[in-house]
């Protein structure tokens, strides 16, 4: 699987991928199980993650989506466990049913733990918007890599940190604007000053 994988990478991530996985999953059908259980996770989790997307978006993408990933990846768990209860008996359904319900709750704690995150990021970015706005930074006219503040001047971005933004102003040499970052949010603006 690997080596098909390395060499799918290799010429091309699309339908070479598709077709390699498919013959290594015809010979082992614990590809295809792996399949299935991603498939209803990743259907539960896409859920809860509607969150800032638009009407279309969210209707295609977060509901029809994640219902068609659901809807799949159970019927063929539930197929696999029928067509083998001939052979074995119904240990093989019994199985699958607790496969289907473990990747339904894994999928379900996934997509709350990923809401989370996605609403708390969303509340820091309008946070960060209205802190920009109340000390008067706003896009440069001149050049979209550049902020300028309430008094005209430009600020080009220098540094990131995970405490700071440091900004130079520009024509004016040795001077220095910067924004005091706590967990993401914009805290403090300290203005224009000499080094």
């Amino acid at each position: 699987m690997i080596e098909q994988l390395a060499t799918a990478a290799t010429f091309g991530f699309g339908a070479s991928f598709g077709r390699d996985l498919y013959r290594a999953a015809k010979k082992n059908p614990i590809i295809w199980a792996i399949i299935g259980i991603l498939m209803i996770a990743f259907g539960w989790r896409n859920l809860y993650l509607g969150f800032g997307r638009g009407p279309l978006y969210k209707f295609f993408v977060t509901y029809l989506g994640s219902a068609i990933l659901i809807i799949l990846g159970t019927a063929g768990f539930l197929a696999v466990g029928l067509l083998a209860m001939e052979d074995m008996g119904g240990l093989p359904l019994l199985i699958a049913l607790g496969l289907i319900l473990v990747s339904t709750i894994a999928g379900n704690i996934w997509g709350i733990k990923d809401r989370k995150k996605r609403v708390q990021a969303a509340q820091v970015a309008q946070h960060n918007k209205e802190f920009m706005i109340e000390v008067g930074l706003s896009d440069s006219d001149f050049d979209s890599e550049l902020l300028q503040d309430a008094e005209g001047n430009l600020l080009k971005l220098i540094e990131y940190t995970d405490d700071k933004i440091v900004f130079s102003v520009s024509g004016k040499r040795g001077y220095r604007a910067a924004i005091k970052l706590e967990n993401g949010r914009m805290i403090d603006y300290t203005g224009v000053v000499r080094l």
